[in-house]
C-alpha cells in the first residue's frame, strides 16, 4: 500500500497549501475592509446595540432636540379627511409615500367616502392604485373596512386607537396615524423610521416590538407633543438617519446619541 499512501500524504500537502492560501486571501481582504472604514464613520456589516439609555434627564435632552429641529413637521402622505388618510396608510404599508399620494390623488376625486368604497370590487380600484404593492388585497381592505364603519360607526372614522384597532385590517400603526395626523390627538405612531431612530439614539432598547415602543415612548415623552415628536423622529429618520449609512456626520442629534458614540469608539 506505499502507493496510496504517497498519494495520501501529497493530497493532504496539497489541501494544507489551499486552505492556507485561503487564510491569506481573507486576511487581505479584511484589511482592505479595515483600511476603508477609516473614510467613514460607520460600517454596515459592524453590528452594535441599541441599549436604552439610563438617565431621564438624557431622554428629555433628546426629546427636546428633536422637537427644536423639526417643530412643525407633518405627515408626508396628502388627505382631507381622517377616511382619507385611513385610506392612504392602509395603501401606504410597505409602498412610498409619493407612489400613495400619486394614486390617491386621482381616486380621492371620485371615491370619498366609505359609503363610496362600501359597494366596489377591488378590480374597481386597478385603475388607480395599481402601482402600489399589495394593490389588490389592500384594495379588498379599504373596501371591508368602509362596510364596517358604516355598520358600527355610522360612516365616522372612531378618533381613538382603542376603537380603531377593533375594525379588522387596522393595527396600531395606522390607528394612531389617523387619531395623530387627522384628529391632532395625542399619538405615538411607530413606523419603521421612528423604531430606528427611537432605538438608535437610546429611547428604548433594542428588540421590542412596535407595541412595546408606543407604550415605552408614551411613558417619557410629555403627552402634549407625542403626535409632533412622532412626525420629527419620523422626519429625521428619513432624512438623516437612514437604516443603512446614517449621515451622522451632519446630525444635530450625534452628541446625545448612544449609538453614534458607541460607534465611534470603532473607527
Amino acid at each position: 500500500m506505499p502507493g496510496r499512501s504517497k498519494y495520501s500524504k501529497k493530497k493532504s500537502e496539497n489541501l494544507k497549501r489551499k486552505s492556507e492560501s485561503q487564510k491569506r486571501k481573507k486576511a487581505r481582504s479584511s484589511a482592505k475592509k479595515k483600511g476603508g472604514s477609516k473614510k467613514r464613520l460607520l460600517k454596515e456589516e459592524k453590528h452594535y446595540e441599541y441599549s436604552e439609555l439610563e438617565s431621564p434627564d438624557e431622554k428629555k435632552k433628546i426629546i427636546d432636540k428633536i422637537l427644536e429641529i423639526y417643530p412643525d413637521e407633518r405627515l408626508d402622505l396628502k388627505f382631507s379627511s381622517p377616511f382619507e388618510l385611513l385610506v392612504s396608510a392602509i395603501f401606504a404599508a410597505q409602498a412610498k409615500d409619493e407612489v400613495v399620494n400619486s394614486a390617491t390623488e386621482k381616486l380621492f376625486q371620485k371615491y370619498k367616502s366609505p359609503e363610496d368604497f362600501a359597494n366596489l370590487k377591488p378590480e374597481d380600484l386597478k385603475d388607480y392604485v395599481s402601482k402600489i404593492n399589495f394593490w389588490y388585497k389592500k384594495s379588498q381592505t379599504v373596501i371591508n373596512v368602509s362596510k364596517e364603519i358604516i355598520e358600527k360607526y355610522q360612516g365616522k372614522v372612531p378618533d381613538s386607537v382603542d376603537e380603531l384597532v377593533k375594525i379588522k385590517g387596522i393595527g396600531r400603526k395606522t390607528a394612531n396615524m389617523v387619531v395623530g395626523g387627522a384628529y391632532g390627538k395625542p399619538a405615538i405612531i411607530v413606523d419603521t423610521h421612528l423604531m430606528r431612530v427611537s432605538q438608535r439614539l437610546g429611547l428604548v432598547d433594542e428588540g421590542l416590538s412596535p407595541e412595546e415602543i408606543e407604550f415605552k415612548l408614551k411613558e417619557i415623552v410629555p403627552e402634549e407633543v407625542q403626535t409632533k415628536f412622532s412626525f420629527a423622529l419620523i422626519r429625521h429618520g428619513k432624512k438623516v438617519c437612514h437604516a443603512k449609512n446614517p449621515d451622522c456626520q451632519i446630525c444635530e442629534l450625534k452628541k446625545l446619541c448612544r449609538w453614534y458614540k458607541a460607534s465611534f469608539k470603532y473607527t
